[in-house]
């Protein structure tokens, strides 16, 4: 049983806070306690595909990432791994005739493990598609927004998982160029470049893309 003394000391703790933003896989050691936790998983690549004969451009955005906020219980010391998505690639091509296709890759999932009985992991975005279905139209297919996964009996609370279904954008165009700004992530509010869905622009026949955003993690002890 603990003592008032030792309840005021656990309560008085300094908050701790660990980010990662960084592709790739890290270690983190995790002291007993409450902590909030939220993952953003990667963007899905975007799409586009230009017509030989009028020039004409069809793109299409890919799907942002998964975004979820869970608080956790973690009943002892233990050491995590936290694997941070990245962004997923954005594809072209150029068209006369029908059946070509500009596929965008799928973002990847960012995950923790090592939690005792706790799945953590915010899912990747799929890719737009553009195919060419004649000499001068096509389809243009926006990538899918991320889907989450929380589960295990030391999860306290999920408090956001995809707050907003965010649908990507897709369009046509014979204007001489166009911005790849990509598809704000707008469930992760403070920086939407995390997890952004890919977009494909240009300047006149030269394509410029924007791959999907990488993925996030944030981990804070809870009040």
């Amino acid at each position: 049983m603990l003592r008032v003394w030792q309840k005021r000391l656990l309560n008085n703790r300094p908050k701790v806070t660990y980010e990662f933003d960084t592709v790739g896989e890290h270690t983190q050691v995790l002291d007993a306690g409450m902590y909030d936790i939220w993952l953003v998983g990667g963007g899905g690549g975007g799409a586009i595909l230009r017509s030989s004969q009028s020039g004409t451009k069809h793109w299409a955005r890919g799907g942002v990432g998964g975004v979820l906020h869970v608080r956790v219980n973690v009943p002892s010391q233990v050491t995590i791994t936290v694997n941070v998505a990245s962004g997923a690639t954005s594809k072209y091509g150029t068209f006369s005739s029908a059946g070509t296709v500009a596929q965008g890759d799928t973002g990847h999932a960012t995950t923790i493990t090592g939690l005792a009985n706790v799945t953590l992991s915010a899912g990747g975005a799929t890719g737009a598609k553009v195919q060419s279905s004649s000499t001068t139209a096509t389809r243009r297919d926006v990538g899918v927004q991320g889907t989450n996964v929380a589960n295990g009996s030391n999860i306290v609370a999920i408090l956001e998982n995809n707050v907003n279904t965010i649908l990507s954008t897709q369009g046509t165009s014979s204007s001489s160029s166009r911005t790849a700004s990509g598809q704000p992530n707008t469930n992760w509010e403070e920086n939407t470049q995390k997890g952004i869905g890919g977009d494909c622009g240009w300047s006149g026949n030269n394509f410029l893309l924007k791959a999907g955003g990488i993925g996030f993690v944030r981990i804070q002890t809870s009040d």
